[in-house]
């Protein structure tokens, strides 16, 4: 079901069953609520004209192929200004980064001069890129109901993941 409200930032897309362990899902967002959520309700309206765009011109092209709800949220959460800092979140590739950074970032810095966050911004702590040398941070949630769903958290060996990661 396609759902073209956007203000329903919930996860519909395709993509929103894939998990990337590598990546942050519980970024902290930079800015106070509800911002983050408004800046995500503005990439969706943008990647659903963006697609429509995309429609237009023959392609078989919807707004999640564009953005994914779970990229809207992180690139949100974050509010990247430049795109040298959306290029630095790791959540885009470099075909969508080429494609769409530019207007994402000032989509975002727009809305971040007109609701005045500039102070905001300027206040959050400066990003530390892991370097290769650094197991990547895995984060699992060991609770009952993910148990009941026939998984065993514990018996995961994550050593040998994160040592199968650096390979």
């Amino acid at each position: 079901e396609r759902r073209d409200d956007p203000s329903d930032i919930g996860d519909t897309s395709p993509e929103s069953e894939m998990v990337d362990p590598f990546k942050p899902d519980n970024l902290q967002p930079v800015l106070p609520h509800p911002h983050p959520a408004k800046i995500a309700e503005r990439l969706k309206t943008l990647s659903m004209k963006w697609a429509e765009e995309e429609q237009l011109m023959g392609n078989n092209i919807f707004y999640w192929n564009i953005l994914s709800n779970e990229e809207m949220k992180a690139i949100a959460s974050q509010a990247p200004i430049t795109k040298e800092e959306i290029s630095e979140l790791g959540i885009l590739g470099d075909k969508k980064l080429e494609e769409y950074g530019a207007r994402i970032v000032k989509a975002i810095k727009l809305y971040v001069e007109k609701e005045d966050l500039e102070r905001q911004l300027s206040r959050r702590p400066a990003k530390r890129r892991r370097t290769a040398s650094e197991p990547p941070i895995i984060e699992i949630d060991d609770d009952d109901e993910d148990y009941d769903q026939g998984v065993d958290y514990s018996r995961i060996d994550l050593d040998a993941i994160a040592k199968q990661a650096r390979n």
